[in-house]
């Protein structure tokens, strides 16, 4: 569901929810607060070819809430450098996702990273396919520490090719 379209003067921003798979699958497992997916795509107001749409999915390292960061600091210098849109997923457990009584990126229990990994593999594969339907690509996927190592199980779950550049993620994740 597209919740919110806006143009800026270099781009457009979309924003969009969809139910997480993980919670069809595994019922009760993922709580209440993020059962839905939240996500923003920065567009080109015009692709240059109708033929290479290039968009890439970024996922947030440890403590990154909302859009902010991986928008301002990732996608729009992506987009104006190289032409290349994305997609920033909002973290089970962060900003909107985040249950109330949990405190900042403090998870409550060590399984809920197991949810957390989860919920970002199945989203992402849902974020290819409608990028897919939609005639973009081709597609890639990345993220910073946490985020890279959650990149790196949702690239190898997606079975077609797949840009993937994991940063920090073998390091520090």
């Amino acid at each position: 569901e597209i919740t919110k379209e806006e143009s800026s003067s270099d781009c457009r921003i979309i924003e969009g929810k969809f139910k997480t798979p993980m919670e069809t699958h595994l019922p009760g497992l993922v709580p209440e607060a993020a059962h839905d997916a939240y996500f923003q795509m920065i567009l080109p107001k015009k692709w240059e070819s109708e033929d290479y749409k290039p968009v890439c999915v970024h996922l947030a390292g440890t403590g990154d809430h909302y859009y902010w960061r991986r928008r301002n600091l990732i996608a729009k210098p992506l987009l104006k450098e190289s032409r290349i849109g994305s997609i920033i997923l909002e973290n089970p457990f962060y900003g909107k996702r985040k249950p109330e009584d949990q405190v900042a990126s403090a998870l409550h229990n060590v399984s809920d990273i197991f949810v957390m990994g989860g919920c970002l593999i199945l989203e992402s594969l849902v974020l290819f396919n409608w990028c897919e339907k939609e005639g973009l690509g081709p597609l890639g996927i990345t993220g910073l520490s946490m985020g890279g190592h959650m990149a790196s199980l949702a690239a190898s779950n997606y079975p077609k090719p797949l840009v993937l550049v994991p940063c920090l993620s073998w390091s520090t994740a």
